[in-house]
């Protein structure tokens, strides 16, 4: 007979001690996300990075953080930039989506540019898009074939400092190709 008390109150109890656990780690996630999202402001390039790398880790917990994480998107430096594409691609929520969906044709066009590390920022910001990237490899073929033209240019005119950088250029946008093709999806709208 005890040992029926005893059974009824531990699957009367036990239900009761894991929901309120659960409701503590909720709260506990809460307050984690909130305290990121407030050091998203720092003008520190380092405590942005930080932040949004750890936000990363909530994934869809933190969805409040995707206008901060819009506007270093737009305003960060490009180490902060593609940190925050990656925190946006594990957020993986519609607003996430919505975000990395508006900024990927600014990486593309970035692809056209002159400028080497505007290139090759774009290049790689685009690698961290995964599957998602696949609108741009048309782009990203046209800079390797440009790109090897370019470094075969150079090396006969004996500029190894430019052939060198159209290389280098080649092989992110390669290497981008492979990430696309391979890498993890973003959750499409729902």
């Amino acid at each position: 007979m005890k040992s029926l008390i005893f059974k009824k109150l531990i699957f009367t109890i036990l239900p009761l001690i894991l929901l309120l656990a659960c409701e503590q780690q909720k709260t506990l996630v809460d307050y984690n996300v909130e305290m990121l999202i407030k050091k998203l402001d720092s003008a520190k390039e380092t405590e942005q990075l930080i932040s949004a790398y750890q936000l990363a880790h909530y994934g869809q917990y933190a969805d409040l953080a995707v206008p901060k994480l819009s506007n270093i998107l737009q305003n960060g430096s490009w180490p902060t930039k593609i940190n925050t594409i990656n925190t946006l691609k594990k957020i993986g929520t519609p607003n996430a989506v919505n975000v990395l969906e508006e900024n990927l044709p600014e990486l593309i066009a970035n692809l056209s540019t002159s400028d080497f590390q505007t290139q090759l920022f774009s290049i790689q910001a685009i690698g961290y898009y995964g599957q998602y990237g696949i609108k741009s490899l048309p782009e990203l073929s046209k800079t390797i074939e440009i790109a090897d033209k370019n470094f075969n240019e150079f090396r006969k005119k004996n500029r190894l400092d430019l052939a060198r950088q159209q290389k280098i250029l080649a092989d992110a946008a390669r290497y981008t190709i492979e990430q696309i093709y391979i890498g993890d999806k973003i959750p499409k709208k729902q």
